[in-house]
C-alpha cells in the first residue's frame, strides 16, 4: 500500500515537472482552413502596469483570393486599414467581399484582458512611483508579476474544476549599461549587447493553481524581481507578449502512467536550465530588429510627408500650365490683332503717301498761277478728299492697333505671373526632392547595417535593392525639374522681351496719333481755304500761305507715320520672337510635366517596395520574438539525455496523478479552442497574441498641441501606434 502511494507521488511529482518544462517548446500546429484570421491585441500600459488603451489588429489571409467571407466581431469603429472595401455588418457578423487574398482591420474594444500586470518600484528599499524616482541614484528593485483573470470552469472526471486558460508570458527588460550597473536578477542571468542589458522572464500565470502543484514541488518563478545600482533614473518601456498557445508536450499529451513520462524529463530539463541564456539572445535580437524597425519607420514617415510636398507641387504645376495656357491664347490673340492692324495701317499709310504727293502737287500748282486756280481747286477738291479717306483709314487701323496692345500687355502679365508661381512651385519640389535624397541615404545606411544581421539580410537585401531603384528615379526628378526651371528662364525673359517689344509700339502709336491730329487738322485747313478760293479768288496769296503751311504739316504728319511704320514692323519682329519663345517654354513645359509624372510614379514604386519590407521585417521580429534556432538545437540535443537522478527525488511531494493528467488535457482543450481575444467565426482558424508596453519613464516634456494637431494625431490610428510603440 505504501508502495503505490510512494509510486503514484512519483508519477504526479514527473508529471508536473514534464508539463511545466514542455511550456518552453512551442510547436503548436493548427489544421489548415481557407481564411484564416490572425489577431494582434496591442496595449499601452502605464509605468505600473496599468491598461491605458487597447488597439486591436485582424488580418484575413487566404491563399486564394478570398471572394466572401463571413466574420464575427465584437470589435467597434471597424476600419480597413489596407484597402477600399467596406464590410456589411449584422451586429457582430460581418460579411467582407474581396479579390485580394488578405484584409487588415483594426478596431476597439473595452472588453476586460485575460491577464494583468504589476511593477513596483523600491528605491533604497523603500516602495515608491515611478514618476518620483525620475533621474534619482540609489539601490533599486524593479519587481514584475504577471496574473492570469482568465478563470474557467471545467469537468474533469465529471467534477467541476475552476482552472486558467494556459497563457505563455514573455516579458524583456532592457536596462542601458550608462544608468544600471551590478544589475541581478532572481530568475538567472543578464545579457547585454554592449550598450544595454537585457532580461528576459518566461511564466505562465495560473498554471500552478490549474495543476494544483505545490510550491515546493516544482521551480515555476511567478515574478521576475530586479535589482541594480541606478544612477539618474530612466527606464525604457517593458515589452511583455503573450499566447494562449500551449505547446505540444509530446510524449506527455498522450500519456496515461509514470512510465510513459519519465523518459522525458531529463532532456525537458536540460532545456529549461538553457532557456534563459537563449531568451537573452532572442531579446537582444529583438532589440537590435526593433530598433532598425524604428528607424526604417522613421524614414518612411520622412518619406510621406515628402511625397506630400511633392504632391502639391505637382498640383500647382497643373495648375499654372492652365494659367499658362490661358495666357497664351491672350498673347496669340493681340497677335493677330497686332498683325490684323498693321495690315491696315500699312494700307492706310500707302493712301496717306499717295494724298500726300497729291497734296504737295497741288500746292505747287497753286503757287505757280492763279490762272490755274479753278483747276487747281478742282484737283485740290479730289486729291482732299483722298487724303481724308487715308486719314479715316489710318485712324481705324491705329484703333485696333491699340486694342491689340492692350491684349497682348494683358495676356505677357498673366504669362509672368504664372511662370513666376510655376518657378516658385517647381523650387520648392527641388527642395522636397533634396530632402528625399538625404533620407534615401539615410535609409540606405540602415539597410546596410541590417545586412550585418543573418536573421534579416534576405529582407534587408531586398529593402536595399528597393532603395537604390527609388534614389534613381528622385534623380531623376531632381534633373527633370532643373531642366524646367531653366525652360521657365527662357519662358520669362521671352515674355519680357514681348513686354518691352509692346511699350515701344505704344510710344510709337502715340506719336502716330500726334501726327495724325496734326495731319487731320491740316486737312481741315485745306477744306476750308478750297471753299474760300471761290469766292475769295482775291485771297489766292493769302490762301497760299496757308497751303503752304498745311502742306508742311503734312509733311511732318508723313514722317511720322513712316516712323510708326517702322516701329510697328520692327515690334511686330520682336512680338512674333517672344511668341515663338512662349512656344517653346510651354513645350520645355510639357516634358518636365512628363518627366515628374514618370518620376512620381518610380517614386510611388519605391514607397511600396519599402511599405512590403516594413511588413517582413516586422513579421521578422514576431517570428524572433517565438524562438531561435540556437534555443531549439539546445533543446533537441537534450532529448538525447536519459533519465536523471534528480527527477527520482523530486517525486516525493505530489499527489493524484490521474487528476493532474487530466487536468492537463483540459488545459490543453482550452487552449486549441481559445480561437482570437475579440471573437472569430466558428467555422474558421485564428491565432491571437497580446503585445504590450509600459511607458517609458523620463522626464515629462511640455508639449503645446493645439486642438488640430491633436485631433490629427488620433486620427493616425493603428499604424501610427504601431511607428511609435517600436521607435521608442
Amino acid at each position: 500500500m505504501g508502495g503505490n502511494k510512494m509510486n503514484k507521488k512519483i508519477m504526479c511529482k514527473i508529471l508536473s515537472i514534464s508539463i511545466v518544462s514542455s511550456m518552453l517548446i512551442n510547436t503548436a500546429a493548427y489544421a489548415a482552413a481557407p481564411v484564416k484570421k490572425d489577431e494582434s491585441v496591442y496595449v499601452t500600459l502605464t509605468g505600473e502596469g496599468n491598461e491605458k488603451d487597447i488597439v486591436v489588429s485582424d488580418w484575413l489571409h487566404c491563399e486564394s483570393a478570398i471572394n466572401e467571407v463571413k466574420d464575427y466581431s465584437e470589435l467597434k469603429d471597424i476600419v480597413n486599414v489596407k484597402g477600399d472595401e467596406t464590410p456589411k455588418a449584422e451586429g457582430n457578423n460581418i460579411i467582407w467581399e474581396s479579390d485580394k487574398q488578405d484584409i487588415f482591420y483594426q478596431g476597439t474594444t473595452d472588453k476586460k484582458l485575460p491577464i494583468e500586470v504589476s511593477v513596483r518600484y523600491f528605491l533604497d528599499d523603500k516602495e515608491v512611483a515611478p514618476e518620483d524616482i525620475v533621474g534619482k541614484s540609489g539601490k533599486i528593485k524593479i519587481r514584475l508579476e504577471v496574473k492570469n483573470k482568465d478563470k474557467r470552469k471545467v469537468d474533469v472526471n465529471g467534477k467541476e474544476k475552476f482552472v486558467y486558460t494556459p497563457f505563455t508570458v514573455v516579458s524583456v527588460l532592457n536596462l542601458p549599461v550608462d544608468t544600471f550597473s551590478n544589475v541581478k536578477s532572481n530568475i538567472g542571468e543578464v545579457t547585454s549587447d554592449g550598450n544595454n542589458q537585457a532580461i528576459a522572464f518566461v511564466s505562465f500565470p495560473g498554471l500552478k493553481e490549474s495543476l494544483n502543484l505545490k510550491s515546493d514541488a516544482v521551480n515555476l518563478p511567478e515574478y521576475l524581481e530586479v535589482t541594480a545600482d541606478v544612477k539618474k533614473f530612466t527606464m525604457k518601456p517593458i515589452m511583455i507578449t503573450a499566447t494562449p498557445d500551449l505547446p505540444d508536450v509530446g510524449a506527455f499529451k498522450n500519456a496515461k502512467n509514470a512510465n510513459e513520462l519519465i523518459d522525458g524529463i531529463n532532456k525537458l530539463k536540460d532545456a529549461a536550465s538553457q532557456l534563459s541564456d537563449a531568451t537573452g539572445k532572442i531579446s537582444s535580437g529583438n532589440r537590435v530588429l526593433a530598433d532598425n524597425i524604428g528607424n526604417l519607420k522613421s524614414g518612411t514617415d520622412k518619406l510621406h510627408g515628402a511625397s506630400g510636398e511633392l504632391k502639391n507641387g505637382a498640383d500647382k504645376l497643373n495648375n499654372g500650365l492652365k494659367e499658362a495656357q490661358v495666357g497664351s491664347g491672350a498673347v496669340s490673340n493681340g497677335t493677330l490683332a497686332l498683325t490684323d492692324g498693321t495690315l491696315k495701317l500699312a494700307g492706310a499709310a500707302e493712301e496717306f503717301g499717295k494724298g500726300a504727293e497729291g497734296y504737295s502737287k497741288g500746292a505747287n500748282d497753286f503757287a505757280n498761277g492763279a490762272e490755274k486756280t479753278a483747276s487747281g481747286v478742282g484737283e485740290l477738291a479730289e486729291k482732299s478728299g483722298e487724303l481724308s479717306s487715308g486719314l479715316n483709314g489710318i485712324v481705324t487701323g491705329t484703333e485696333q492697333i491699340k486694342n491689340g496692345t492692350v491684349q497682348l500687355s494683358e495676356g505677357a502679365g498673366k504669362s509672368l505671373q504664372a511662370a513666376a508661381k510655376l518657378k516658385a512651385g517647381k523650387q520648392r519640389e527641388l527642395n522636397a526632392v533634396e530632402l528625399l535624397i538625404k533620407g534615401n541615404d539615410g535609409l540606405l545606411k540602415a539597410a546596410e547595417e541590417l545586412q550585418k544581421v543573418p536573421v534579416v539580410k534576405a529582407l534587408a537585401d531586398k529593402m536595399y535593392e528597393g532603395l537604390v531603384k527609388q534614389k534613381e528615379g528622385l534623380m531623376g526628378l531632381k534633373d527633370s525639374g532643373q531642366q524646367l526651371i531653366a525652360g521657365l528662364d527662357e519662358l520669362q525673359n521671352g515674355i519680357k522681351g514681348m513686354q518691352s517689344a509692346s511699350d515701344k509700339l505704344t510710344t510709337g502709336l502715340n506719336s502716330l496719333q500726334e501726327n495724325q491730329k496734326k495731319a487731320a487738322s491740316g486737312a481741315g485747313q485745306l477744306s476750308e481755304g478750297a471753299k474760300a478760293l471761290k469766292p475769295a479768288a482775291d485771297g489766292l496769296k493769302d490762301g497760299s500761305k496757308g497751303l503752304n503751311e498745311g502742306a508742311k504739316k503734312l509733311e511732318t504728319g508723313a514722317k511720322g507715320l513712316n516712323e510708326g511704320a517702322k516701329q510697328i514692323k520692327t515690334n511686330s519682329t520682336k512680338l512674333a520672337d517672344g511668341s515663338t519663345k512662349v512656344t517653346q517654354g510651354l513645350s520645355q513645359l510639357q516634358i518636365g510635366s512628363s518627366a515628374l509624372s514618370q518620376g512620381l510614379t518610380k517614386f510611388d514604386g519605391g514607397l511600396n517596395d519599402l511599405s512590403k519590407g516594413t511588413s517582413q521585417l516586422f513579421d521578422g521580429a514576431n517570428k524572433l520574438a517565438d524562438g531561435s534556432k540556437e534555443l531549439d538545437d539546445k533543446i533537441k540535443s537534450a532529448s538525447s539525455n536519459g533519465p536523471s537522478k534528480e527527477s527520482g527525488d523530486m517525486v516525493n511531494k505530489l499527489s493524484d496523478v490521474q487528476n493532474i493528467i487530466d487536468t492537463k488535457d483540459a488545459l490543453i482543450n482550452l487552449s486549441n479552442n481559445y480561437g482570437t481575444f475579440t471573437g472569430i467565426e466558428k467555422d474558421m482558424n485564428g491565432t491571437v497574441k497580446f503585445i504590450m508596453k509600459t511607458d517609458e519613464i523620463k522626464t515629462p516634456q511640455v508639449e503645446k498641441q493645439d486642438d488640430k494637431e491633436v485631433s490629427d494625431e488620433n486620427s493616425k490610428g493603428f499604424f501610427s501606434w504601431l511607428k511609435h510603440l517600436f521607435h521608442k
